[in-house]
């Protein structure tokens, strides 16, 4: 834990190292607050071809697991509220898995075995197989909470459910 006397060093460190108040202030503001001259230097230290060639590499491949992940998936990190943005007073929209995937003029609705839900379903672009695109709630039923809890007891229906090893 940092104490009284180890703040103040710190911040001798960052003024000892900073050309103005302003440049410790930012240091300290962006997490660059070292007590450790070592790390300070290899801030300041050029960075090679091959460093960069290497964090390029990373951020791609962060990007492209975050593209090929389903939205459904998204919903159950995190990352995305229950409800789609393009729902509406009336209907609240979980989206399932990506629209895009799928041949347009294979879409179409279909009411679900309960009341309140309805289904757009389709065939991936060049598949075969009737898969479930979206679920769309009937507001005036489902509150956003109570159709995710619909969702949890209803997923293996329309994704596979991984087993728990």
């Amino acid at each position: 834990p940092l104490t009284p006397a180890s703040k103040c060093e710190i911040h001798e460190g960052v003024m000892a190292n900073a050309s103005s108040a302003l440049d410790a202030a930012e240091a300290a503001l962006h997490g660059l607050v070292s007590s450790s001259k070592k790390e300070v230097e290899d801030r300041q230290r050029p960075i090679s071809r091959a460093e960069i060639q290497k964090m390029e590499k990373k951020i791609e491949e962060v990007y492209n697991v975050n593209q090929n992940i389903e939205p459904f998936e998204k919903y159950e990190i995190g990352k995305i509220p229950f409800f789609d943005r393009s729902s509406s007073t009336e209907k609240g929209r979980f989206r399932v898995r990506d629209a895009r995937e799928f041949a347009p003029e294979s879409m179409r609705r279909k009411p679900d075995t309960e009341d309140g839900v309805m289904l757009l379903v389709g065939e991936k672009v060049g598949g075969k197989e009737e898969l479930t695109i979206t679920i769309m709630f009937d507001r005036s039923l489902f509150t956003e909470h109570e159709a995710s809890v619909w969702w949890r007891l209803n997923k293996m229906r329309f994704v596979p459910i991984a087993p728990d090893c």
